[in-house]
C-alpha cells in the first residue's frame, strides 16, 4: 500500500517546486492530494479482493508499474488538469 501512496506523498515534498513550475496554486495542489487519497479510499476494498483472487506477488508488480506511470505523468504534467488526472 505504501508504494501506491508514494506519488501522493511526493506531491507534498515537491509541492513548492510544482507550484513554481506549473503555476498552480496551493489550493490546486491540495485538491490533487485530496483526489488521490479519496480515490485510494474508494478503490481499496476492491483492491483487497483482487489481491485475494490474483495473488500478492502479481498485484505488487502491477502496483509498482502503476505507481511508476503515475510518477512519470506527474513529472510530465503541463498544467493542473493533467496533474489531477495523473494522480
Amino acid at each position: 500500500m505504501a508504494f501506491s501512496m508514494m506519488q501522493l506523498f511526493l506531491l507534498g515534498a515537491l509541492g513548492p517546486r510544482l507550484v513554481a513550475d506549473l503555476g498552480v496554486s496551493e489550493t490546486v495542489l491540495g485538491l490533487t492530494t485530496t483526489v488521490g487519497f479519496a480515490t485510494a479510499a474508494v478503490l481499496s476494498p476492491a483492491g483487497g479482493r483482487v489481491v485475494d483472487r490474483v495473488g500478492p506477488r502479481r498485484c505488487l508488480v502491477a502496483l509498482l508499474a502503476v505507481a511508476a506511470v503515475a510518477l512519470a505523468l506527474i513529472g510530465a504534467a503541463p498544467g493542473p488538469g493533467f496533474l489531477l488526472a495523473a494522480v
